[in-house]
């Protein structure tokens, strides 16, 4: 083979390596740039989880809520995800947990209110226990558990927000914290579902 035509082939091959990859990130050549240790996910691993989180209804939710924890992972499935999400869920409460208790220490907050954030604060105590108790029954492989579980956090979130809907004029300054949750909840339901 004369050399031109070996160079020829050879560049041919590297523009198309090139092309695929490219296409492979969704156009995001920029992200070829990094070395592969600076990238959490592979194509692949991409494809998975954007299949996963589009069984919920949530997907967008789904995918921003586990991506600040996709760097720590390898191979993703159905399991993987879920605990990711759960592992959203549990800090987006945390986060619930300290307004909560900023609003409890606030010397302003009226008393009608008062009452009601310390219904959120014991109802978020709860679902951080339910969702403990969920990933024991992923770690079980208790299927029955990990639904009741997940179940149990939703309504903890619900009873929050009831705890205001119960006081006529009172608003719910948790309300966009507890709309979240919800999402965050729902997402582990559907996400659980695929778990066989």
């Amino acid at each position: 083979m004369e050399p031109r035509t070996s160079l020829l082939l050879y560049l041919s091959s590297l523009l198309l390596f090139h092309f695929i990859d490219a296409q492979c990130v969704d156009g995001d050549i920029k992200r070829r740039m990094f070395p592969a240790e600076v990238q959490p996910t592979s194509c692949n691993t991409d494809v998975i989880i954007r299949e996963i989180c589009e069984h919920t209804k949530n997907p967008d939710v789904c995918i921003s809520s586990i991506s600040p924890y996709l760097p720590n992972i390898g191979d993703v499935d159905a399991t993987t995800i879920l605990g990711l999400q759960i592992k959203a869920c549990t800090n987006y409460t945390n986060v619930a947990i300290s307004a909560v208790e900023q609003m409890v220490k606030d010397p302003k907050t009226p008393p009608l209110m008062m009452g009601c954030l310390k219904v959120c604060r014991e109802s978020y105590g709860n679902a951080l226990n339910d969702l403990q108790s969920a990933v024991k029954a992923i770690e079980a492989h208790d299927s029955g558990t990990l639904n009741s579980m997940l179940s149990a956090v939703l309504t903890d979130i619900g009873t929050c927000e009831d705890a205001f809907t119960e006081r006529p004029g009172l608003k719910s300054p948790m309300a966009s914290q507890d709309n979240m949750l919800s999402k965050l909840a729902s997402n582990c339901l559907a996400i659980a579902a695929l778990i066989k």
